[in-house]
């Protein structure tokens, strides 16, 4: 599930991609992971001839950018830049527009998991923020399926002139039970998918 995240996002059609100066991207500072071995990973940058991997970013209200997936590679290039190395200060970048800061996290949390070992301070970061950014969609759900459920009681009470029974009430105590089933199944699958990188 996780392993195809980076190539979905180096498969999105062109014109998200954009070529930007390395100026105008910025850390993004919900960004836990390690910054380890950057010297190295930049002459293999350097001998494959520059960024082949488009960062993933989001657009800033400055102009500029936040990284959400590519805070090595920038690295990389700012060390061989400052070291006087022969490689574009432009970088391949996919831009995103998220709906919110949860979906942002997801993205920085599995494009990172998809792609390199993770330390076990990151493997238990990762699976806290996971647990909790999943715990508020739970919650919105509910939430959703409540107001749902409601207008639909509003809805027959009008149209039958009764109240719903004990059964309705099951049924209703079942629909969030299901909610919840699903929810923790995709919590243990993306950490079922983060201890596998591990172990």
């Amino acid at each position: 599930m996780l392993s195809n995240l980076a190539s979905i996002a180096q498969n999105t059609q062109s014109d998200n991609i954009r070529m930007i100066d390395i100026a105008q991207l910025h850390e993004s500072q919900a960004n836990y992971f390690e910054m380890q071995r950057i010297e190295e990973f930049a002459y293999t940058i350097l001998g494959q001839g520059g960024v082949k991997d488009n960062l993933v970013v989001r657009p800033l209200e400055s102009g500029s950018y936040e990284i959400v997936s590519g805070h090595r590679r920038r690295a990389a290039v700012q060390y061989l830049l400052d070291h006087g190395e022969n490689i574009s200060r432009l970088l391949p970048c996919l831009i995103q527009n998220y709906a919110d800061e949860d979906a942002m996290m997801l993205d920085l949390i599995l494009l990172n998991v998809s792609a390199r070992q993770l330390s076990d301070q990151e493997l238990w970061q990762s699976y806290e923020n996971l647990d909790a950014i999943l715990k508020r969609k739970k919650e919105e759900i509910s939430v959703s399926a409540s107001l749902a459920n409601s207008a639909a009681q509003d809805k027959r009470n009008s149209q039958q002139g009764s109240h719903y029974n004990s059964h309705t009430e099951s049924t209703d105590n079942e629909h969030d039970f299901t909610i919840h089933s699903a929810e923790e199944a995709r919590r243990a699958i993306i950490w079922g998918e983060i201890l596998q990188r591990k172990y």
